[in-house]
C-alpha cells in the first residue's frame, strides 16, 4: 500500500484504493492497529497474492508491492511457497508471512503519523490515505488543513501561531499542530478536510488520465465514510 502499487503512490491504482476511507468508526477512543489494519484491507484481498498487468506496482500480495518494495522481507517466503507449488495460504511459512505483512503496515504507515495517537475516525483515516496516497501527500493535504484551521483572532495574532510550512513532511511542528487541533475538539474537521483533498485528487486523476477512470468508482464510493 503507500506501497505504491495498489494504491495511487502506495499500492497500485485500484485495489487498495478501494479500501475505505470511510466505513464507519466510532469516535472515541484511540483505535488500535490492528483493528484499522484489517478494516482497510476487508476490500483488498486480505492474504492474496496477484499480478493485475493494469497495476504499475506489479505483483503484490495484500496490497505490498514487489516492484515498490522488492526488500520486504515476506518475499522470500512468498517465493518459497511458489517453488513448493504450494498456496501462500497453505504454506508453512503462512503465519510468519502474516506477521511480516502486518508488520508492514505498522511500521510503514501507521505509527509515522502518529496514528496511535488520535481518535479512531481520524487515526484510520489518516492510515488509509497513508496506504493509498503514500505518506508524503497525505502529510500534504494534512498540512494545508491545519493551516485552514488555524483562524485569525481579533488581536491580529492566529489561534495557533504562525501556519505550518507545508512541506509534505511530518516532523514535530507538523504533529504538534496535528495534536493541538486534536485536542482543541477539531478531529473531525481534520478528518473531513483531508478526505475532501483526497476526493478531488482522484477525480483529477481521471480527469487527466482517462484510463484511469476504470477506477474512479470505486475510489469514491469507498471514500469518505469515515470510520469502521
Amino acid at each position: 500500500f503507500g506501497i505504491y502499487s495498489r494504491k495511487v503512490l502506495s499500492i497500485a491504482p485500484g485495489r487498495l484504493q478501494t479500501a475505505k476511507i470511510g466505513m464507519a468508526m466510532p469516535q472515541g477512543e484511540n483505535m488500535d492497529f490492528s483493528k484499522a489494519f484489517y478494516a482497510l484491507m476487508a476490500d483488498e484481498g486480505l492474504w492474496h497474492l496477484e499480478h493485475d498487468p493494469r497495476e504499475p506496482g506489479g505483483e503484490t500480495w495484500s496490497g505490498i508491492s514487489r516492484k515498490n518494495h522488492p526488500r520486504w522481507d515476506g518475499w522470500s517466503l512468498i517465493d518459497q511457497a511458489k517453488a513448493d507449488g504450494v498456496s501462500v495460504t497453505r504454506h508453512r511459512n503462512f503465519e510468519r508471512i502474516k506477521a511480516l505483512t502486518e508488520k508492514f503496515y505498522e511500521d510503514t504507515f501507521w505509527l509515522p503519523l502518529d496514528c496511535d495517537k488520535l481518535p479512531d475516525g481520524l487515526a484510520y483515516e489518516l492510515f488509509e490515505q497513508a496506504v493509498n496516497l503514500g505518506i508524503s501527500r497525505t502529510t500534504y493535504y494534512l498540512q494545508l488543513t491545519l493551516n485552514c484551521l488555524n483562524k485569525p483572532l481579533q488581536n491580529g495574532a492566529k489561534e495557533f501561531g504562525s501556519d505550518l510550512v507545508v512541506d509534505k513532511a511530518y516532523g514535530p511542528a507538523t504533529r504538534n499542530r496535528l495534536l493541538a487541533i486534536v485536542e482543541k475538539g477539531r478531529a473531525q474537521a481534520v478528518q473531513n478536510g483531508i478526505n475532501g483533498l483526497q476526493a478531488a485528487w482522484y477525480i483529477n486523476l481521471g480527469t487527466k488520465n482517462i484510463s484511469r477512470r476504470v477506477y474512479t468508482n470505486g475510489w469514491l464510493s469507498k471514500r469518505g465514510r469515515g470510520s469502521i
